[in-house]
């Protein structure tokens, strides 16, 4: 199916070993058990990544920092992506 040909080219990829991965919704059209195996991949990858998700569940379980972009700039937060919500929101009360 279209479905295990997309995994199948996913860990293809993912086993080439990169130095940076750059992961763009890389969520989109997997059923929950490829989007856990991806979450434990990536957990244990030692290769940089770049990934942009709507996917919350996925970013929690995957990132350590988080940079967010708006208006040509960029703020980087320490953490998970509950670390990410708690501390945009400390810092744009502070501001």
């Amino acid at each position: 199916s279209g479905g295990q040909r997309r995994r199948l080219a996913l860990a293809r990829l993912l086993l080439q070993d990169a130095d940076l991965l750059l992961l763009d919704e890389p969520t989109n059209h997997l059923d929950l058990e490829a989007i856990e195996w991806l979450e434990g991949f990536l957990r244990l990858s030692r290769s940089g990544m770049l990934i942009v998700s709507h996917d919350r569940r996925f970013l929690e379980h995957t990132t350590d920092d988080i940079l967010e972009l708006q208006a040509a700039a960029g703020e980087w937060y320490p953490g998970n992506y509950r670390q990410y919500l708690r501390l945009r929101r400390e810092r744009r009360t502070v501001r």
